[in-house]
């Protein structure tokens, strides 16, 4: 059996860097609409311009230092240091997560430090039970394409995304819908509100970890549900991993499974493989996700195949 470290890890944050170039991206437009360019028309109000840029500045500024904080918390990998202390303890302390889906190598040597003792996967220490339930199965694993869940939801169902969709609709909307209005009139504003409204209960719907798990392997709405890992696709075999060129190995490389921080397990988990190749980082539908039993399964099979890595089957399949 394969060794498996747990440890208090970080929550992890998978939408902070989106979260960040999108509100910048909502600071600058209000400040361009301050300096003018896209003046008011002449019966415009005087208070108009005012509010529209407060409803836009005040949301942008705080997404701004939510996504600023919570990404300088998420790139860490320990929450709290253990009570025992040593090498491994040590090393994992120095891993450090991609704000995005992956980067190049970082720590290297940590990772040697680690896997070289006999570990193959680092997890939080909240997630030990449902490592040592799940069942390895035996003989040699076909490869398996992996796809991700982008920020799954939805731990309380249907009702949770309606009331997340609600409230992010009350913060987002007010400043466009009111700019569109004083600039093209009420009926462009009405259609403008409308089809954030609906991009957003969209969004947030096609995130419900139910929805995830139970298309995962759909070729159709699997696709539009889940996205592929990467430019190039994640391919899991027995004790690999491949991503177009770049490949991990059980013995050399290095697995670990964190929580999502505001999420539950059994909604959404992050995963992340590190090594010499670089880092490769996505999150799935909770501890269920089909995805997650296949990269478990292979990645802790007792009969790891290295040698497959670099196969034609595997370049395929990827």
């Amino acid at each position: 059996m394969q060794r498996v470290e747990a440890l208090p890890l970080t929550r992890g944050a998978p939408h902070c860097r989106s979260l960040i170039v999108i509100s910048s991206v909502w600071i600058t437009l209000a400040t361009i609409l301050a300096v003018g360019p896209l003046a008011m028309p002449r019966t415009a109000p005087d208070y108009a311009l005012p509010c529209a840029i407060l409803t836009l500045y005040v949301p942008g500024l705080v997404c701004l230092a939510y996504g600023i904080i919570s990404a300088s918390r998420a790139i860490r990998t320990l929450r709290a240091v253990p009570d025992r202390e040593g090498a491994i303890i040590a090393a994992v302390s120095d891993i450090r997560w991609p704000l995005g889906g992956g980067g190049g190598p970082q720590g290297t040597f940590c990772v040697e430090a680690v896997s070289g003792a006999g570990i193959h996967a680092v997890i939080d220490s909240e997630l030990a039970a449902w490592a040592a339930e799940v069942p390895l199965p035996q003989g040699l694993l076909e490869p398996v394409p992996v796809s991700a869940a982008p920020g799954a939801r939805g731990g309380g169902g249907v009702f949770v995304t309606g009331c997340v969709s609600v409230a992010l609709i009350v913060v987002l909307t007010p400043g466009p819908i009111l700019l569109v209005g004083m600039r093209f009139g009420v009926t462009a504003a009405i259609l403008a509100g409308l089809a954030m409204v609906l991009l957003l209960v969209v969004n947030l719907t096609r995130q419900h970890a139910g929805l995830q798990r139970r298309f995962a392997g759909t070729p159709v709405i699997g696709r539009i549900l889940r996205s592929r890992v990467g430019r190039r696709g994640l391919v899991i075999g027995p004790g690999w991993a491949r991503s177009g060129s770049r490949f991990w190995h059980v013995g050399q490389d290095l697995l670990l499974i964190r929580q999502v921080r505001g999420r539950k397990p059994k909604t959404a988990v992050q995963l992340m493989l590190t090594g010499a190749a670089g880092r490769v980082c996505l999150t799935l539908a909770g501890l269920k996700d089909p995805m997650l039993e296949a990269i478990w399964a292979g990645w802790m099979t007792p009969e790891p195949r290295p040698d497959l890595a670099e196969t034609e089957l595997a370049s395929a399949t990827g």
